[in-house]
């Protein structure tokens, strides 16, 4: 692809929405941002009744080249890697500071629904990617 273009890949791994996959380039800007929440239009439906309609949604940083989270001013907040990003006024509908975010981040919306986030420079979203641990069935 085009140089410096990015990959961000999402799958909920936890949560009532568990399951739901969204792979996207930093070079679509008409698919950006990727909006998450829990009314369409999201780019990650998440019918989890934690989740506000406008809940979180993800842009690309073009000059940082990086993948940003901002909270929405969601109701239940927004945590990367257990640490809150919401606005300190949670319910107040205020956004959040956006947060730079790196491949095997967990997203946590609410209190359930999480999200694992892998980064590439290649389209590898045909492999379908499996957290090593939660789809052996022996463990």
């Amino acid at each position: 692809g085009p140089l410096g273009s990015s990959w961000l890949f999402l799958e909920v791994i936890a949560g009532p929405a568990i399951g739901l996959q969204h792979a996207v380039n930093s070079t679509s800007s008409s698919k950006l941002p990727v909006k998450l929440g829990r009314v369409s239009p999201s780019d990650l439906a998440l019918k989890d009744s934690e989740v506000s309609g406008k809940h979180a949604q993800i842009t690309w940083n073009s000059t940082k080249f990086k993948w940003e989270l901002v909270d929405m001013g969601s109701l239940n907040g927004t945590l990367v890697n257990s640490h809150s990003i919401s606005h300190p006024d949670l319910g107040s509908r205020k956004w959040g500071n956006p947060v730079e975010l790196a491949s095997d981040d967990i997203i946590t919306l609410g209190t359930t629904t999480k999200v694992y986030v892998r980064i590439s420079s290649q389209n590898e979203f045909q492999i379908p990617f499996k957290i090593g641990v939660a789809s052996d069935p022996m463990a």
